[in-house]
């Protein structure tokens, strides 16, 4: 067995996951060729007499109930302070599902090495800065006319968990020993060992690989227009459960993970509604202005405060509309997913007391998951 540059190899640990699928189209159905029309008599059976009626309609299906689409919440371009890191990764223990899921991660990432080495296809990968470049050079590296390689995963050893500070597992920093095999034509095999780092707290992806003095990409940058981004569709979703037409039914408001403080508080809200004297309510001309993003942790993860204004548009039992305007304060918590991106959940809002709904415990160990 030879064993390859140790550069090459090295490089050749820092590629991800590319999924590709195709298939065929259904074959055409044959056709009959035409023919001479045939009479057949009509049972007697089958014969409907007038005396008889017609036969019975099938019912008509039930109308549908209505329904109330998410108001539209423009999220406003502007200026706004990014303060932090507040908090630091520290190490942590394996969970139950750690090393299922660090297989899982490494498995998936050389089928992924496979697949773009067969088909060059990057629909489904997720690479980002130096370490993308890094990836396409180095698998572009090994292709050979006439030989067909499949990567194996010969063995690896965790080495570091790394969890936020309220528990959540960030990051699993792997030493894996990888076989490069020859499935067709003439080459040897190859061994190279390496770091890789997987992100998540449940199914892990390579996001990075150590280049033997530092990681490719290291912890990802933030910006207002990246942020502003995920933003865009948190709000609306939010707002939907104080929105009714005639005939909806009441919302409740739902926190990932299950109850936390804020939604318990935010359902009694809900319930205060007096929908027999407000028979709809609608949002309109929804602005969400962002004051301040307080990141947490190096990963990425942190709490935008929120300004949320436009017109709410009632109408009582009798038609009659009144618009009025509204402003509320919010938090929005963003999950981290240590590739660069990110995704945004409310947690709290400011009550007309002036005190948030949660009390102080935003309960981030049951927000911050993964689920499926």
């Amino acid at each position: 067995m030879r064993r390859a540059h140790t550069g090459q190899m090295r490089r050749l640990l820092t590629l991800v996951l590319v999924l590709a699928a195709c298939g065929a189209p259904p074959a055409a159905l044959p056709t009959a060729a035409p023919s001479e029309p045939v009479l057949t008599p009509i049972p007697r059976a089958e014969i409907i007499e007038p005396s008889q009626g017609l036969p019975p309609q099938a019912a008509p299906p039930p109308a549908r109930a209505p329904h109330v689409e998410p108001p539209v919440v423009a999220v406003r371009r502007t200026e706004f302070p990014i303060t932090g890191p507040s908090g630091a990764l520290v190490q942590g223990s394996l969970g139950e599902l750690t090393e299922p899921s660090v297989r899982w991660g490494l498995t998936s990432y050389l089928g992924g090495l496979d697949t773009y080495r067969t088909t060059g296809q990057l629909g489904a990968v997720q690479l980002t800065g130096a370490f993308r470049d890094a990836v396409l050079t180095s698998i572009d590296a090994t292709k050979r006319p006439g030989v067909t390689r499949k990567f194996e995963l010969t063995s690896f050893r965790i080495e570091r968990v790394w969890v936020k500070p309220w528990g959540t597992q960030a990051l699993v920093d792997v030493m894996a020993t990888i076989t490069d095999t020859v499935v067709a034509g003439s080459a040897a095999p190859e061994v190279e060992t390496g770091l890789l780092r997987l992100s998540g707290d449940r199914n892990l992806i390579v996001i990075d690989a150590w280049t033997g003095s530092r990681w490719f990409n290291g912890f990802p940058s933030l910006s207002r227009e990246k942020l502003l981004t995920e933003l865009d569709h948190t709000f609306g979703w939010y707002l939907q459960a104080e929105t009714w037409m005639p005939g909806t039914q009441a919302q409740q408001f739902f926190a990932p993970g299950g109850e936390t403080p804020f939604s318990s508080a935010r359902n009694v809200l809900l319930q205060k509604f007096d929908r027999q004297a407000i028979a709809s309510r609608l949002l309109a001309d929804v602005t969400a202005t962002v004051q301040h993003f307080e990141t947490l942790t190096d990963v990425g993860d942190g709490i935008a405060t929120v300004r949320l204004e436009g017109t709410v548009a009632s109408k009582d039992g009798a038609g009659v509309e009144t618009r009025a305007p509204f402003t509320k304060s919010v938090r929005a918590f963003r999950k981290s997913f240590a590739n660069g991106s990110g995704h945004f959940t409310v947690i709290d809002e400011l009550g007309q007391d002036g005190r948030w709904l949660s009390g102080g415990d935003i309960a981030l160990k049951d927000i911050d998951r993964s689920f499926g």
